[in-house]
């Protein structure tokens, strides 16, 4: 029971390691776009 308990702890553990994982990666898409929005901006003053 206490090793069925440590292996679902760790699934557990692993799958919000993948959603850490995958919000970071979330965010570092968003900053990438939003450094892509300022760039089109500044290149469009230019214009």
């Amino acid at each position: 029971w206490c090793l069925c308990q440590t292996v679902s702890l760790m699934l557990l553990m692993s799958r919000r390691v993948s959603d850490v994982v995958y919000v970071t990666q979330c965010v570092s898409d968003a900053v990438h776009f939003g450094q892509c929005v300022s760039d089109v901006v500044y290149v469009t003053q230019y214009l």
